[in-house]
């Protein structure tokens, strides 16, 4: 997906990666199973922030990569006060006994190597990631009491 935008759309794109914080103590405390329910709806929240304007592609484990259409220079941060108020969101109605969140890096890019990309918003959301696990202990994030 990456190399048709660089190679066909020959225009700027937004490129996020996204990391599930947590996601293991869901696994652990939860269940695998309940680990699967909470990848769907992380799916679900992003195909319904991106709808018909990009693409959501799990790209590994709890990782997401979401790439963006038609970008403003805003979209990386727009799309990033999306997911976290819709995560908000999703945890207020869910029920669930844990909380989901996520760490976010993105960029918006004309042309570039696609490896390249992934390796960019991977440095950008680990980045994001040790930010967050600076002010969260790594196995209380998933539960409901924070």
């Amino acid at each position: 997906i990456i190399r048709y935008y660089i190679r066909k759309r020959k225009r700027r794109f937004a490129a996020l990666m996204l990391d599930m914080n947590g996601f293991k103590a869901i696994n652990d405390d939860y269940s695998h199973k309940e680990g699967d329910e909470a990848l769907k709806s992380m799916a679900s929240i992003l195909l319904s922030i991106v709808g018909n304007k990009g693409n959501v592609i799990r790209f590994a484990g709890d990782e997401f990569v979401v790439i963006m259409d038609s970008v403003k220079d805003d979209t990386v941060d727009r799309m990033r006060e999306l997911i976290e108020n819709s995560l908000i969101e999703y945890n207020a109605r869910s029920g669930k006994p844990y909380k989901l969140s996520a760490s976010v890096g993105g960029m918006i890019f004309e042309t570039e190597d696609a490896d390249d990309v992934i390796n960019r918003i991977d440095r950008l959301m680990y980045d994001a990631k040790i930010e967050y696990y600076r002010t969260h202990d790594r196995r209380s994030v998933g539960q409901a009491a924070q």
